[in-house]
């Protein structure tokens, strides 16, 4: 009869306390402190916004996913943020965020970064061998992330160069499409240049190479018939190298 009348007794304080116990509950969870994602994320974007510098352009910078079950001890100290050793920081890569607190911890968060510019791209159709002009070219705004063979932003870089294979419009151009122009063919007379001691001295020769700007090239001393090697400096002109 006690034990009876004790449960009875219980139901109204239960009905009472349990309302209590359903606003502690969360409280108390809420009261686990923890590292805010968002806080990490936000790490990991200022890191890489402070990255490639050198290149211009929009950037855009994506965080990917974290884990939302994580529970991380706060960092008493602001968060440190690595690249992986040799890594390339555009296009899908990762970064490290850490804390070097006496606590510490670190996590491996995956980023996507992307820079658009304007590069130049072929403005018709420029079969091997064309000499480049100004009107062969036009700027069109491109991802720098997924141009791994190379692009440039400069017409100067471009123009007046050669052609080494077909080139179909609209493609970017790349230092793989392009060459410089020969300024001295094989067997036309050249004139060697010599200088030494503030003299200089020049001969008549005969180019036994082909070569551009700076190649190092032979020729043949018409008077003396010797054969010497020599860096082209212009058109028609090769200096000897001492």
């Amino acid at each position: 009869m006690f034990i009876h009348h004790t449960n009875k007794g219980c139901k109204p304080i239960m009905a009472f306390l349990w309302p209590m116990l359903l606003v502690m509950m969360p409280l108390q969870v809420q009261g686990q402190s923890i590292q805010s994602l968002e806080s990490i994320r936000e790490a990991a974007k200022y890191f890489l916004l402070q990255q490639n510098t050198h290149l211009q352009g929009k950037r855009v910078i994506t965080v990917g996913d974290i884990d939302s079950r994580l529970r991380l001890i706060p960092c008493d100290q602001d968060l440190h943020v690595t690249a992986p050793p040799g890594s390339r920081l555009l296009g899908n890569t990762t970064v490290g965020v850490s804390c070097r607190s006496s606590k510490p911890w670190k996590l491996y968060v995956p980023v996507n970064i992307k820079i658009f510019n304007q590069v130049l791209t072929t403005s018709n159709y420029l079969p091997r061998g064309t000499v480049i002009q100004s009107d062969d070219l036009t700027f069109t705004d491109k991802d720098l992330s997924v141009l791994g063979r190379g692009y440039f932003t400069e017409y100067d870089n471009v123009v007046g160069k050669v052609v080494k294979q077909d080139i179909m419009t609209g493609s970017i151009i790349n230092p793989n499409h392009i060459s410089n122009p020969k300024i001295i063919r094989r067997g036309e007379g050249v004139t060697i240049l010599a200088s030494a001691d503030g003299f200089e001295i020049r001969m008549k020769g005969k180019a036994l190479m082909d070569g551009t700007a700076g190649d190092l090239i032979k020729v043949k001393n018409l008077k003396s018939k010797r054969i010497v090697e020599g860096k082209v400096l212009s058109s028609g002109v090769v200096k000897i190298l001492f």
